[in-house]
Formats: C-alpha cells, sequence, structure tokens
C-alpha cells in the first residue's frame, strides 16, 4: 500500500523510481513497479502513451548497462589474469642472466669491484664515493673522461690510507661534472646473475647478488 501510495501521490513510476536509489533497485522489483501501475491506474486517466514508453525505455536501458557493465568487469578481470600469468612464466626465463639495475648497495668479498654508472652525457670528472655499513666515508676516487651512458670505476677494496677494508656490506654515491663543471646526472648501478625470483603484491622482485631488487628498475638483462 505504501508503494502505491508513493505512485498515487507522486504522479507516477518514474517519480518513485527517482527516489529510489539505483544500486538496490533490481529489475524484478522495476516489473512489479510497473505492472502495479498499470493495475491501479485511473481508466478516466489513462497514462499517457509517451510516459509509458519513457519509462519503458528507462528499463531497457537501465538492464542494458547492468549487462554491460559485468560483461566488462569480467572482460577485465580475465586480460589482468591472463597478462599476470603470462609476465610470470616469462620472468622464470630470466633466471641464469645477468642483469644491470639502479642500485648502490654492494658486498664487498675481497675482490676488486667494478662500481658501475650511467651518466646522461658525457662527463670531465667523475667521483665515486665509498661507504661503509655504518654510513662513513672509506675510499673516495675521482677520475677523467666518460663517455655518456654506462662507465665503470674500478675499487680494489682500499681505504684512504691503502689498507684493505673488512668484508661485508658497503654503498656509493657518484658526482659527475662536464667540461664547464656543470653537474651530470650519474645513477649507481649493480650488477650480477640473477639467482631466482619471488612475485609480491607489487610486481616482479628479482634475487641479484643476495639483493632484491623490482624488475621496473632492470636497465639491461643479458645472457651469462
Amino acid at each position: 500500500m505504501n508503494t502505491l501510495n508513493q505512485i498515487s501521490n507522486n504522479g507516477g513510476l518514474a517519480q518513485v523510481l527517482a527516489g529510489q536509489n539505483a544500486n538496490t533497485m533490481a529489475k524484478d522489483e522495476f516489473l512489479q513497479l510497473l505492472v502495479t501501475q498499470l493495475s491501479h491506474q485511473d481508466p478516466l486517466k489513462p497514462m499517457e502513451s509517451h510516459e509509458f514508453a519513457s519509462q519503458l525505455a528507462q528499463f531497457s536501458s537501465l538492464e542494458q548497462l547492468q549487462n554491460l557493465n559485468g560483461t566488462m568487469e569480467e572482460g577485465i578481470l580475465s586480460d589482468y589474469m591472463m597478462t599476470q600469468s603470462i609476465n610470470n612464466t616469462l620472468a622464470t626465463t630470466l633466471i641464469g642472466k645477468n642483469a644491470i639495475a639502479s642500485g648502490n648497495e654492494f658486498s664487498y668479498t675481497g675482490d676488486d669491484i667494478n662500481l658501475q654508472f650511467k651518466l646522461e652525457s658525457p662527463a670531465e670528472t667523475v667521483t665515486v664515493t665509498i661507504k661503509d655499513s655504518a654510513g662513513n666515508i672509506v675510499k673516495t676516487i675521482t677520475e677523467t673522461n666518460f663517455n655518456e651512458g654506462i662507465n665503470n670505476i674500478e675499487w680494489n677494496g682500499e681505504n684512504a690510507i691503502g689498507d684493505i677494508v673488512t668484508e661485508g656490506d658497503y654503498s656509493y654515491f657518484v658526482s659527475a661534472y662536464d667540461s664547464t663543471e656543470a653537474s651530470v646526472s650519474a645513477t649507481p648501478l649493480i650488477s650480477g646473475v640473477i639467482e631466482g625470483i619471488t612475485f609480491e603484491e607489487g610486481g616482479i622482485v628479482l634475487m641479484v647478488n643476495g639483493q632484491s631488487i623490482s624488475l621496473n628498475e632492470v636497465l639491461e638483462i643479458k645472457q651469462s
């Protein structure tokens, strides 16, 4: 009776539907309201044809939009799952290959280390500052004449006074300048063999030299 009163007081089904929550109005409820309106309309004042047609058009559009929305959601989810599966499968083929990625941490094991970096343009001088795990500077190396792209400076494990440092974790920072002493963008790089792969919520993570590297940080992958 409340629904009938709403129809009567508001002048038709369209006004009642306008006050309903579109997210909770199912098509079965729509049809029930439509039948109710037709059953209780005043025979002396029949519904105008254009209003009836308008309401039927609204129902048809609502049903089509609901079906389209469901189809699109299913399609997007299916494409996403397929893409993830393909990416994960392809990622496993990277194991055993050499990777170069942005990063400035490394482990010193007693052997000479090639500290790599990428220059955005040629540099007249490049300075590499090496720090231990506590953040103390152990060595500063400056060399000249570098081309744009990937370069490296070798470190033999000696500190500032010529003693060999202890094995452990270190980091390095790169500053570069051109012939006019203007700063040149320099990105520290790490490289090594891809030892394993993990799949995390944020994406694919590679294990290189015992370090976790996001796949989007990798600049180059090549055969060992």
